[in-house]
């Protein structure tokens, strides 16, 4: 069981990863490309494309927003697992392979071009863990991702501990 917001977070770190050996290995096969003044308008459309769909994915609306299925996770029987860390494991390593052999492949032998799908793949996955990660702050849950065998993208909510009671010098609580 993985927590919602890292796994997002993971394939967003996998993209980026696999676009940054693609562009390296791109530069390495075919040079440098001829400098036109527009390579940055694809790049800043993508950016602003994704920067605005991002709060219709933090909607209720059916088919695009992700706050119906986030309201519909379960609570979890037991407490959350301890473990799932985004420190201890950044990258998928299947995800990340995955991501590689396919942006390689179109990049060098179609269409260099295409390697914005990796951008856009990432700031979108990217987009979806902060939608996340902000419906968690304001509802006080943590979302989990593989409870159910049977479904492992079905989410489930564990509440979130909060700080520590403050106390005074003494130990006793302020009054």
């Amino acid at each position: 069981m993985s927590r919602y917001v890292h796994d997002e977070l993971r394939a967003a770190i996998a993209a980026a990863a696999a676009l940054a050996v693609t562009a390296v290995v791109l530069y390495a096969v075919r040079g440098l490309p001829e400098p036109s003044g527009r390579w940055w308008l694809p790049c800043a459309v993508l950016v602003v494309v994704v920067g605005l769909w991002a709060p219709v994915k933090a909607s209720r609306l059916r088919w695009v927003g992700r706050a119906r299925e986030y309201e519909a996770a379960v609570p979890l029987a037991g407490p959350p697992p301890e473990g799932d860390s985004l420190r201890r494991r950044p990258v998928r390593p299947r995800v990340f392979a995955g991501f590689l052999v396919l942006s390689l492949a179109v990049t060098l032998l179609w269409e260099p071009a295409l390697v914005l799908l990796l951008v856009w793949r990432a700031l979108s996955w990217l987009t979806d863990s902060l939608v996340a990660a902000r419906w968690e702050r304001r509802h006080g849950v943590l979302l989990w991702r593989g409870h159910d065998e049977d479904d492992p993208g079905k989410l489930s909510c564990s509440p979130v501990s909060g700080p520590p009671p403050t106390r005074t010098a003494t130990g006793a609580p302020p009054g």
